[in-house]
């Protein structure tokens, strides 16, 4: 019989994780180089200005290579795959792709919701979730997702 928590793996992995993410590498490079398409999705799907370059900042930091492995999501926009079949692994890690996609179905959700933090919220949770359990019911990942979208 084996005499180890599991969960401190899980912990380890996690902490590995985080500090690969938090590495000395700097994305700011990506910041100011992602930061014209930011802004040119921004304008082609009217997305107020500054939303979707946060949203994007909080989803991957701009790292373009940014894998979540307990969701899946991938990239910058953090596409989930098995939400957006349409999409590739290759297209949902090429920044110039990812960065309209995003601005795209950002566009969508408002279009839906009829208010950007709504959008934003079903960004994070999934339009499913949000029309089905209202906002009041969204969980804390999501009310803090909100926040740090809109500072």
């Amino acid at each position: 019989m084996n005499d180890y928590n599991p969960l401190i793996f899980v912990g380890l992995a996690v902490g590995v994780l985080m500090l690969s993410k938090k590495s000395s590498v700097s994305y700011s490079e990506n910041e100011k180089v992602y930061r014209p398409l930011i802004d040119a999705a921004s304008k082609k799907y009217g997305i107020p200005d500054g939303l979707l370059y946060r949203l994007i900042k909080t989803e991957s930091a701009f790292n373009p290579n940014a894998v979540n492995p307990k969701s899946g999501a991938l990239g910058l926009a953090q596409i989930m795959l098995r939400w957006h079949p349409n999409v590739t692994r290759e297209q949902a890690l090429n920044p110039n792709f990812a960065i309209d996609y995003a601005g795209k179905y950002l566009a969508e959700l408002y279009k839906t919701t009829k208010d950007w933090r709504l959008a934003v919220a079903a960004y994070n949770w999934g339009i499913g979730n949000l029309q089905k359990q209202g906002i009041v019911k969204a969980p804390l990942e999501t009310v803090n997702y909100i926040k740090k979208v809109y500072g």
